[in-house]
């Protein structure tokens, strides 16, 4: 896999890690130190990659640095990475609902650049209404789309979640 956004969402898929945006129990800190070194130019297939689990059992220090929310809040690197990510690939290799959670703590923490420069609504935007129903849900999605003030945050994926084809979705993770 090719791109290290795509690479982390079926790592952290595979490894159970949380997406809850506001746990109180791990505050999806693995998920947050892989977005760290995926902005640092690192994904889970590098040789690179450090497992958060092995972070935690280092130096506090580094623990620190990659726990560090202002670490990759607004790294265009990041940004970028996420913008070239294939939701499809991203789709077909995690469960639902959980790719949903993956993306909207990207798009949580990269909230000012997106109001910013709309990449994500753009590119992630089309590909997240290609996996909904056609209608009323997705129709409403894909017009806010085209607006010029719209842009794409993490709870606008509850409305991707609630219109999800699941027949389209088991197809893509079949394939």
């Amino acid at each position: 896999m090719s791109n290290a956004f795509e690479a982390l969402c079926i790592y952290a898929d595979q490894n159970g890690w949380c997406w809850d945006l506001f746990c109180t129990t791990c505050g999806h800190e693995d998920f947050r130190m892989g977005l760290v070194q995926v902005a640092r130019g690192i994904g889970p297939s590098s040789e690179r990659w450090v497992p958060p689990e092995v972070i935690r059992n280092t130096d506090p220090r580094l623990t620190e640095s990659l726990r560090d929310r202002r670490a990759f809040i607004h790294r265009e690197q990041l940004y970028l990475i996420c913008a070239s990510a294939d939701i499809r690939e991203i789709a077909a290799g995690c469960r639902f609902p959980d790719f949903l959670g993956y993306l909207g703590l990207a798009l949580h923490y990269q909230e000012r650049t997106e109001q910013r420069y709309r990449l994500l609504t753009r590119l992630w935007g089309a590909a997240l209404v290609d996996l909904m129903h056609e209608g009323y849900e997705a129709a409403r999605f894909r017009t806010d789309l085209e607006r010029a003030d719209f842009f794409l945050t993490w709870n606008e994926l509850e409305r991707v979640e609630r219109g999800i084809d699941h027949q389209k979705l088991g197809q893509l993770q079949e394939q």
